[in-house]
């Protein structure tokens, strides 16, 4: 029994021990990254206000100036106040007209003139396909004379996209309240 208590006090003595002997450079760098990351969320907080003015700072506070710091930062464009439009890459397709109902693009790829949905697909052989489109502007549009059609009925299409490709021409059927229109009321939003 006295051996069994003898024993159980050097186990203890072990643990206490061990639990003194940490290391202490991993806790003085865990507490000091700790700190630093801290530092960091409170400098970008700051900066972040600064150019967006959501708090209004204490006036004590309003001398700090980290422009030094932030001019280093990527992220002059990221916060503004301004909502700035997005710029458009490429121009809405064009297309002139050959004669009657045939026009084209100056490339061999039918693009839709304005957003819209599918309404029908008609596939068909070689150049007899046709593609009909109910645009945003309630215009409904038919490309035929397609050669490979790439859309679905119903798919959702933005203006640009490429609905199929044509050899020579493209032939444009546009209807709105079931009447025929021309093609600048047919691009008109």
């Amino acid at each position: 029994m006295v051996d069994q208590r003898a024993i159980r006090k050097r186990i203890q003595k072990r643990k206490n021990k061990a639990d003194d002997h940490q290391p202490v450079f991993f806790r003085l760098l865990y507490h000091t990254l700790m700190l630093a990351m801290a530092c960091g969320i409170c400098a970008l907080t700051y900066l972040v206000n600064d150019k967006l003015g959501i708090i209004d700072v204490p006036a004590a506070f309003k001398n700090w100036s980290f422009t030094d710091v932030s001019e280093w930062l990527p992220f002059e464009g990221w916060f503004s106040k301004d909502k700035k439009e997005d710029t458009v890459v490429s121009s809405l397709p064009t297309y002139s007209l050959l004669e009657g109902n045939k026009y084209a693009n100056g490339t061999n790829q039918a693009r839709l003139m304005m957003n819209g949905v599918v309404l029908h697909v008609e596939a068909k052989d070689a150049e007899k396909s046709s593609v009909t489109v109910r645009q945003d502007n309630g215009v409904i549009v038919t490309y035929g004379h397609l050669n490979q059609v790439q859309v679905k009925q119903d798919e959702r299409l933005k203006a640009g996209d490429v609905i199929a490709d044509y050899n020579e021409y493209i032939q444009l059927t546009m209807l709105k309240n079931k009447q025929s229109v021309d093609y600048n009321t047919a691009i008109t939003p």
